[in-house]
């Protein structure tokens, strides 16, 4: 990896911070160091309060913003007294680390700082840069990874075993950074997650970056595990597009499958008005005995009949006529013999009876076969078909 450091580019900027807008560009521009956007960088710069008090303030990449265009509004500054302190308790939620973070803050309007604030405040260098290195994350990923890690880097980075980044990761490196950092130490690798550099100018800890993955690299090739050929894949013999969309063009396909679910087919002991394959026009709707319909009719009528009651999939599988049918659904069944609706059911040329029996089944709603015998149960059609042509003149 080359450093993309450029002194005219740099001259551009102005300020500790201008700088720190600068590398981090740097840093975004490359995709084997970043993905989309993400790491995240800091500079610590002494400045004076609105009381005149001088204090120092870390300013730290805010959340959302995307590395490689970032501008100097992109950085939170907050200050880094408070963020010492923080460091050093046992405990601290998500929840109160940000409310900290957020209520110590120079700026109201600034974007909430990384959750990695308080670990680039107790590193103890100027300026801070943390990537998630492709080539670094490979090697920390592998089986054995630290024992790697160290291999190619000796004392040069601090390893830190995975912890969830946030408070209790800050609290393990402020734990163990003291005890492995040496004077050669330029960077920091945290297994399965990524690697940090700093130096006392933007300028070297940039370079120290692009320098430790680029030994990252050079371990990969060597193993021969950088350059990775693609597999080939090997030629479908399927049809071609063309041919798909040929096929497509000549058959429809229904958008939206609720809309076009097709309508059930009647139970067999609907009256003659919603099957036409019963014997209509002879004053009685036939036998309702599944064993002499189709197997699917069978199916069909049990699924339909099913919501209305007990009692009537019984006089269905029996093969009784469908005025006995209805008769003796009200006259058995004890909900509607509490509604007092079994003494109408029974009554010659009434068919009140039935069409409550099948607009109301207990305190459920009916089912769709059993609504549209009830609507059909108050016109003459239905008392002629189903219960005889004299049940009409009632």
């Amino acid at each position: 990896m080359k450093s993309l450091w450029n002194d005219s580019e740099a001259s551009r900027y102005r300020g500790d911070l201008g700088l720190r807008v600068y590398t981090s560009r740097l840093l975004g521009r490359e995709k084997a160091l970043v993905l989309h956007g993400g790491g995240n960088t800091s500079v610590k710069i002494k400045e004076k309060n609105i009381l005149g008090e001088e204090e120092t303030i870390l300013y730290v990449k805010g959340s959302g913003w995307d590395l490689e265009a970032i501008e100097e509004k992109g950085f939170s500054p907050v200050r880094m007294a408070r963020l010492l302190k923080l460091a050093q308790l046992k405990t601290l939620s998500d929840p109160q680390m940000v409310n900290e973070l957020r209520a110590h803050m120079l700026r109201a309007d600034a974007p909430t700082p990384s959750v990695e604030a308080i670990l680039h405040a107790i590193l103890p260098y100027r300026y801070v840069d943390h990537t998630h290195a492709d080539a670094v994350v490979t090697i920390a990923n592998t089986p054995g990874g630290a024992d790697r890690i160290r291999e190619i880097y000796g004392d040069s980075v601090v390893v830190i075993p995975y912890v969830m980044p946030g408070f209790d990761l800050a609290r393990l490196c402020a734990e163990e950074f003291p005890k492995q950092a040496g004077k050669n130490t330029t960077g920091m690798v945290l297994m399965n997650h990524g690697i940090f550099a700093f130096g006392e100018t933007a300028r070297e800890s940039y370079e120290r970056m692009i320098a430790l993955v680029t030994r990252a690299e050079e371990y990969l090739k060597q193993r021969k595990a950088w350059d990775i050929p693609a597999s080939a894949v090997p030629a479908t013999t399927g049809p071609s597009r063309r041919e798909v969309a040929e096929l497509r063009r000549g058959r429809r396909f229904p958008r939206n499958p609720r809309r076009t679910r097709r309508r059930p087919k009647p139970c067999v002991c609907e009256p003659p008005r919603y099957r036409g394959d019963l014997a209509a026009g002879t004053g009685d709707a036939g036998p309702c005995d599944p064993h002499q319909a189709r197997a699917d009719d069978r199916a069909r009528c049990d699924g339909l009949c099913r919501g209305v009651s007990p009692i009537l999939r019984r006089a269905c599988a029996e093969g009784a006529g469908a005025q006995d049918h209805a008769r003796q659904c009200a006259a058995g069944d004890p909900r509607f013999r509490a509604r007092g609706l079994h003494r109408r059911a029974q009554r010659p040329g009434r068919g009140d009876g039935l069409r409550h029996l099948c607009a109301y089944p207990g305190d459920r709603p009916a089912s769709g076969a059993a609504r549209r015998l009830a609507r059909a149960s108050g016109a003459r059609h239905f008392r002629c078909r189903v219960l005889g042509s004299g049940a009409g003149e009632a």
